[in-house]
């Protein structure tokens, strides 16, 4: 049993951090995709959209 059992599995830690990570900027990308397409029905409809970013 070495050292690498004794700790409480960091290496597991690590790629479970960097799986939730890589899944939280997906999500960012598909919700920024989103908002630009609403933006751009918006400006073809007419209507104002709000802005967060103004």
């Amino acid at each position: 049993m070495g050292t690498e059992a004794l700790r409480s599995h960091p290496r597991d830690a690590e790629a479970r951090h960097k799986a939730k990570e890589k899944d939280l900027l997906a999500k960012i990308g598909v919700l920024t995709l989103q908002m630009e397409a609403y933006k751009i029905a918006c400006d073809l409809q007419g209507r104002s959209h709000p802005d967060a970013n103004t």
